[in-house]
């Protein structure tokens, strides 16, 4: 079987048997990668109760948020990219199910946004309002819900297109799925609602940095045994603690923001290549793995349960 596959009986363009294979591997793929570095960096959260940690309740939240498309989503697509190469089958595809399908995965999706957020926020309270930050994360019910509204905002939402109120979830063969970025006034309100959160992190950022900048002056240099007191050791060991929460933080929301920018340029102005939709869909994707990396190398203590190392390595 060579060539296009010729679905315009629906009303598509052709879709090449590359389009296909592409799905077929990096969404198999991204799911048995992403299934595997999740469920390791839960389990090791959960095994050295750092979820016990209000920081890392949040972290271990986005690693869900994580997991859920390698177990559900991309498992979907692949079938629907094994499957659905014949014009009679499209049709079937973009059924109920398909939507629920698509209303399911891109409010998960939203909520780690919204879970990117919690986490800044979290480090920012830490950072720059030290002394406010038991009292705001001591308290267990602050936290409940603050999860609670994280994960039911998108899922409020979205409501609109898959009820068909305002918008509508509608089945894409060059991305084998159903999604709300079609040609309306929804898939602009969503792409800018989804972009209102870069101003928080932006804030977020930028007064850390500046609070550790004003630190590091404040240390001023690494105390040396003669020189050194209890004051000073104990602002050192603050700024260098600072300083990993920012870098970590950093990178995983320059990871976020590098790998979904494509997915969202072709969600907002759409092509007819499907090379470059499926290229940036799976670009996206990869974040489910590479974030649950990225936190799994910069903690000491998940980096012991994966390399069963002895020394201790401070956090």
């Amino acid at each position: 079987m060579h060539g296009p596959i010729a679905i315009n009986k629906t009303g598509f363009d052709s879709v090449s048997m590359e389009t296909i294979l592409l799905h077929n591997v990096a969404a198999t793929t991204i799911a048995t990668l992403g299934c595997v570095a999740n469920i390791g960096t839960i389990v090791a959260i959960i095994k050295t109760r750092l979820h016990q940690e209000a920081a890392m309740l949040f972290v271990l939240n986005l690693i869900i948020l994580n997991l859920i498309p390698c177990v559900s989503t991309l498992p979907y697509i692949a079938y629907l990219s094994f499957t659905d190469r014949d014009p009679h089958l499209t049709k079937k595809a973009d059924t109920t199910f398909c939507r629920i399908m698509g209303y399911f995965t891109y409010s998960i999706v939203g909520t780690e946004i919204i879970g990117l957020i919690l986490i800044s926020v979290n480090r920012y309270i830490l950072i720059v309002h030290f002394n406010k930050y038991e009292q705001i994360y001591k308290r267990r019910w602050n936290k409940i819900l603050m999860l609670a509204v994280s994960w039911s905002i998108y899922p409020i939402i979205l409501l609109l297109p898959v009820t068909e109120a305002w918008g509508q979830f509608k089945y894409d063969h060059t991305r084998f799925f159903c999604h709300p970025f079609n040609k309306d006034s929804f898939g602009t309100f969503i792409a800018i609602f989804c972009g209102s959160s870069l101003p928080v992190l932006a804030f977020c950022y930028i007064a850390m940095i500046k609070k550790v900048w004003k630190s590091r002056f404040m240390v001023n240099a690494r105390p040396t045994i003669q020189r050194a007191t209890v004051q000073t050791l104990t602002s050192y060991t603050r700024y260098k603690q600072d300083m990993h929460l920012i870098i970590t933080v950093i990178l995983i929301l320059t990871t976020f923001s590098v790998l979904y920018t494509p997915f969202l340029v072709i969600s907002i102005f759409p092509t007819r290549d499907p090379m470059i939709v499926v290229s940036s869909v799976y670009t996206g994707w990869t974040h489910c793995v590479i974030n649950t990396l990225v936190y799994s190398l910069r903690n000491s203590h998940i980096l012991k349960v994966y390399c069963c190392r002895n020394n201790h390595v401070s956090q």
